[in-house]
């Protein structure tokens, strides 16, 4: 096919798609959903602000082409032309990048981890004013985008939004369940092993109020505080009394709770150590020994 002929068949599609109007340059395809959070204008042709035949009120818009070289920029905020369907027709519209997403609808309750600020878009940059100390929110609509994911949430002001969250913001399970905690048990700031414990409850009943990724539980405890623990980062329960020598034959691994990878403390090399507890798991049965150790009290295997 010669040069005339292809152009020929791009002039065709430009009739067709924008009915013999002047449209500027041939768009290429596109199908997407993009939510316009604010009044955008739309355009005959791009590049001209002369152009413009109307304005589209915040809704949900069909996008159905782009300027040819609008995939040659990548940052957020980058502004291209884009072809979108509306009540005259396709017609152009100028866009961030970041604007090409959608907003659904959610149901979702996060615990935020930290003081939070609030913005009035999901796209962040204009604050509201307002700032959340840690605490659980309902999230109420999402903002997905390739460059961000943004939430919606209710607070006494209005709806809004949560930007950048998924370093703070851990979605959670309401509850209210009443927990006996029959051991000593580690408590948490975090939802997380990652940073240590910070500090134990003794054995009590606490209040469970929300849960998060199933074993970690967010309790009130007796004396009205709020903590984080995971039922495996606690003391087993069935511990004998004893005072009994294990002679360890090889180098072993030391744990702070038996069964638990996450809180290895250390290793010791082959000796006689004092055993002052034993526990025997009742899943596979094996024995672990409750030591005194130079770093203080670790729990190894059988040897």
């Amino acid at each position: 096919m010669n040069k005339w002929a292809v152009a020929l068949l791009f002039g065709l599609a430009a009739t067709l798609l924008f009915g013999g109007r002047e449209a500027g340059p041939e768009p290429v395809p596109l199908e997407a959903a993009v939510t316009l959070l604010k009044e955008t204008p739309f355009y005959e042709s791009p590049y001209r602000s002369d152009s413009q035949i109307g304005t589209l009120n915040p809704q949900q818009v069909r996008v159905v082409g782009a300027e040819p070289n609008w995939m040659s920029f990548r940052e957020e905020s980058d502004s291209k032309w884009f072809v979108v369907d509306t009540w005259v027709g396709p017609r152009w519209v100028k866009l961030e990048l970041g604007q090409l997403g959608t907003i659904g609808q959610e149901d979702l309750y996060f615990w935020l981890d930290r003081e939070t600020h609030l913005y009035d878009s999901p796209f962040g940059g204009t604050g509201a004013g307002l700032t959340l100390t840690s605490q659980t929110v309902h999230v109420t609509a999402k903002f997905t985008s390739q460059f961000r994911n943004s939430y919606m949430i209710d607070t006494w002001s209005g709806p809004f939004w949560l930007v950048d969250s998924a370093d703070y913001a851990y979605p959670v399970a309401p509850m209210n369940q009443q927990l006996t905690l029959p051991t000593i048990t580690a408590t948490f700031a975090l939802p997380t092993a990652t940073k240590g414990n910070a500090d134990y409850l003794q054995p009590q009943t606490v209040t469970v109020f929300e849960r998060f990724d199933d074993s970690w539980l967010h309790v009130r405890t007796q004396t009205g505080e709020t903590a984080w623990i995971n039922r495996k980062f606690a003391e087993p329960e069935g511990v004998v009394t004893i005072d009994q020598p294990i002679n360890v034959h090889v180098t072993t691994t030391l744990y702070k709770y038996p069964h638990v990878d996450e809180f290895g403390i250390s290793s010791i090399s082959p000796q006689v150590v004092k055993a002052f507890e034993k526990w025997t798991s009742p899943k596979d049965r094996e024995v672990w020994y409750h030591i005194y150790t130079w770093q203080g009290f670790a729990w190894m295997p059988a040897p």
